[in-house]
C-alpha cells in the first residue's frame, strides 16, 4: 500500500512482524510504554516526512504487482491431497 506503519508490538507474533516491517524500512515501532502522544506524533512525522522510507514503501509494493496471495494459497490448498 506504500503507506510507512507505525508498530506498537506486544505479544506473539507482533515484535517479529515489527522487526521485518523497521529492518525492510518501513515502519518503526515503538514498545506499549513509550506510546504516548508526544512520541507517536515525533514518530509519525519522521515516517512521513523521510524520502528514504517512502522509497522503500514503494520499491516493497513492487514486490506483489500481479501477486494473488489470496488465489495462491487457496491452489496450494486444493492441490494437497
Amino acid at each position: 500500500a506504500t503507506c510507512p506503519q507505525l508498530i506498537m508490538p506486544m505479544t506473539f507474533d507482533q515484535p517479529d512482524n515489527a522487526d521485518r516491517l523497521y529492518r525492510l524500512r518501513v515502519g518503526r515501532l515503538l514498545s506499549p510504554s513509550s506510546f504516548t502522544g508526544p512520541r507517536v506524533a515525533k514518530e509519525l512525522e519522521i515516517l512521513l516526512g523521510s524520502e528514504n522510507v517512502s522509497q522503500a514503501c514503494h520499491t516493497l509494493a513492487q514486490r506483489f504487482v500481479d501477486c494473488d496471495p489470496i488465489g495462491d494459497t487457496c491452489s496450494a490448498i486444493e492441490s494437497m491431497d
